[in-house]
């Protein structure tokens, strides 16, 4: 990826490549090799692994939820400061997008990917 700087920040909100965070200070999400914001076929998207990697300032992270469209597809409870996971969408429903969310230990402690965009 580019180096941290003005123009590649602002590079990446334009491409909406961005994950809200409150209290995290680590997040990175992938989807084989997109990133949040980017268009992915159904197709694609159903071959797929999701990487959640996160790390929280202060605290666990009680919850990670993964969304396709309006289901939770995945949820799991590590109780850890820190995660890297893996979910394989194989054999998962998709339907518009897929998103993350990340919920510390505190309602304020938050972690909300932008979605991958499905397409036909």
């Amino acid at each position: 990826g580019d180096e941290p700087c003005r123009d590649s920040v602002v590079k990446a909100i334009r491409q909406r490549h961005t994950i809200a965070a409150a209290f995290f200070n680590e997040a990175d999400i992938t989807l084989n090799d997109k990133l949040p914001g980017d268009a992915v076929t159904i197709g694609e998207a159903q071959n797929a692994v999701l990487k959640v990697k996160a790390a929280i300032a202060k605290g666990v992270i009680c919850e990670v939820r993964v969304y396709a469209g309006q289901e939770v597809i995945f949820r799991t409870h590590p109780g850890t400061a820190e995660i890297d996971l893996e979910f394989s969408m194989a054999g998962k429903k998709l339907d518009k997008f897929i998103r993350v969310e990340v919920q510390g230990d505190d309602p304020g402690k938050i972690l909300i990917s932008t979605p991958f965009f499905l397409e036909a």
